[in-house]
């Protein structure tokens, strides 16, 4: 049964109209302040403008993209709906699963990033072999450029826009699509995105232990303690964030759930809400992580003077910064 045959409870009304609305306005301008405000470190804070942190300026790029677009898309246009023009609503799908998907992937990119610098002779190689910038440049259209077919089926394949945008009723494109979506956000990514973290935090926290005695101490190990916490954290942040969306579409189309359920009801609208919160997630955890971006952020969201000098950090600004690791593991290469 299609969802807007369905009648919904009443007092589900209520909530549609005034605590939705109102989840999605503090998410989007949570979301924007703290990207927006990363953004405008990287454009005024020349220090932190380094190649390997521009999979970090990316990443906040794809999360604005994500949160100012396809969160409003998300709210006046729900999947399952009759549209007058198909074609139109089938675009729609296409452009939401786009931003979806380079948000995503930013992510792939950046463990990718992060577990080659770790290895310096890797590292080294891939540098020699393509240039800086270029690899740089290269992560990025790994990025924007598979994201396209991932995004392409719910606008070409017309069993699948058709079924979501109309009375349409044949749903076994559409169960497969989920299907397959599913797979590649809950199963493929975070295999990936996992292996180069886990990797990269078990290189990491080895390279504690081989600082020789006069380099040793106490700030180093916490910074790279730090440095090996994030890359976890990071990615099992997108899988609280992705994960249970997908999970309640497949349960919706493969497990004939009734849909005007309270609980799958208010299930849908959670998951979607951490979908998005997964964008306010990278400025959070650069905060955290960081003592450079702990005091921009502090500079430009408080208008607190920074409390340290911006380059006195153990003598490297970017190194305590997810995705720039080149100092930190250097050191044992």
């Amino acid at each position: 049964m299609r969802q807007s045959e369905i009648e919904e409870p009443k007092y589900f009304q209520v909530y549609k109209d005034y605590v939705d609305p109102a989840v999605y306005v503090v998410i989007i301008v949570t979301g924007l302040i703290l990207n927006g405000t990363l953004l405008l470190m990287f454009i005024r804070q020349k220090e932190i403008r380094t190649r390997p942190n521009i999979m970090i300026f990316n990443l906040a790029v794809c999360d604005i993209l994500n949160i100012a677009a396809n969160a409003p898309l998300h709210y006046f246009n729900k999947y399952d709906h009759a549209s007058e023009d198909i074609t139109s609503c089938g675009l729609q799908l296409a452009f939401r699963q786009f931003l979806r998907a380079v948000s995503a992937l930013s992510l792939l990119a950046l463990s990718i990033q992060r577990f080659c610098v770790t290895v310096p002779l890797l590292n080294r190689r891939v540098v020699e072999c393509c240039g800086s910038s270029r690899l740089t440049l290269l992560y990025i259209l790994f990025v924007w450029a598979l994201a396209l077919p991932v995004a392409l089926p719910p606008s070409f394949i017309r069993d699948i826009y058709a079924y979501l945008c109309s009375s349409y009723k044949n749903p076994n494109s559409a169960n497969l699509s989920t299907l397959c979506y599913t797979l590649f956000y809950c199963v493929v990514l975070p295999i990936f995105i996992l292996g180069f973290n886990l990797a990269t935090a078990r290189r990491l926290k080895r390279s504690i232990m081989e600082i020789p005695g006069e380099v040793q101490n106490v700030e180093l190990q916490e910074l790279r303690k730090r440095s090996a916490n994030v890359v976890m954290a990071l990615a099992l942040l997108y899988i609280i964030s992705f994960t249970p969306f997908w999970v309640w579409n497949m349960a919706v189309y493969w497990g004939e759930l009734e849909r005007n359920s309270p609980l799958v009801l208010f299930t849908a609208y959670l998951t979607k809400y951490l979908l998005f919160l997964n964008a306010c997630f990278n400025p959070i955890a650069l905060y955290i992580s960081s003592v450079t971006y702990r005091n921009l952020f502090r500079h430009y969201l408080c208008c607190l003077q920074q409390e340290e000098n911006l380059e006195q950090d153990n003598g490297t600004n970017s190194s305590s910064v997810p995705g720039d690791y080149n100092e930190v593991v250097v050191r044992n290469g």
